[in-house]
C-alpha cells in the first residue's frame, strides 16, 4: 500500500477546491499573492528550495522566484 495520493484523491481535490472557489475569483487572489510574492522575493534566495506549507492552490509557490519549489496543503 502506497502512501503517494491517488489520481483519484488530486481528482477530488481538485473538485473540491473548484466549487469552493470561482475561476474568477482563483485570478484575483493570484494577482493578490504575485504583488505579495514579488516584496517577499528579496527574502528568497531562489538557489534555495523554497516550502509553501499550507499551500491552497499554490498561489504563492507558483509567483516566487526558486530553482526547487515544494509545497503542500
Amino acid at each position: 500500500m502506497s502512501d503517494e495520493p491517488s489520481d483519484r484523491d488530486h481528482e477530488m481535490l481538485y473538485r473540491l477546491y473548484e466549487r469552493r472557489f470561482s475561476q474568477a475569483d482563483a485570478e484575483k487572489k493570484n494577482a493578490i499573492w504575485r504583488a505579495i510574492s514579488r516584496y517577499l522575493q528579496r527574502y528568497v534566495d531562489p538557489r534555495w528550495p523554497t516550502l509553501d506549507i499550507g499551500c491552497d492552490r499554490g498561489d504563492f509557490i507558483r509567483n516566487i522566484n526558486a530553482d526547487e519549489k515544494w509545497a503542500t496543503d
